[in-house]
């Protein structure tokens, strides 16, 4: 993600430092990291945090008329991609856990 309009009526700040309490996340970091977005720093990681610059996420598709074409690329990797993702998904919800760790880079759940 390299640049986004931030949508919804929730405040970014508010946003990231509800998630980064909700995964332990350092307080001192999370400061940084609503520093670098305010200064609009790019890093690695950024798109884990997409959820939190919108109320509700959709797809892709939603912003493109339903008679588009979609070209896929390298479909096996993106069959790896879901896999992987669903695996993980099952793993964390077999824990417990309904978020990934602070230092993945995979999309957050929203809810």
């Amino acid at each position: 993600m390299r640049e986004t309009i931030t949508t919804g009526t929730r405040d970014l700040r508010t946003r990231l430092r509800e998630y980064a309490d909700e995964i332990a996340h350092p307080t001192k970091a999370t400061r940084r990291l609503i520093e670098q977005l305010e200064q609009g720093d790019v890093f690695v990681g950024i798109e884990g945090l997409t959820p939190a610059f919108h109320d509700t996420m959709v797809a892709p598709s939603a912003f493109v008329p339903a008679e588009a074409r979609w070209l896929v690329i390298d479909p096996d990797a993106c069959r790896r991609t879901l896999r992987d993702l669903w695996d993980d998904a099952n793993a964390r919800t077999r824990s417990g856990a309904t978020r990934p760790s602070c230092s993945s880079t995979r999309p957050m759940r929203t809810s």
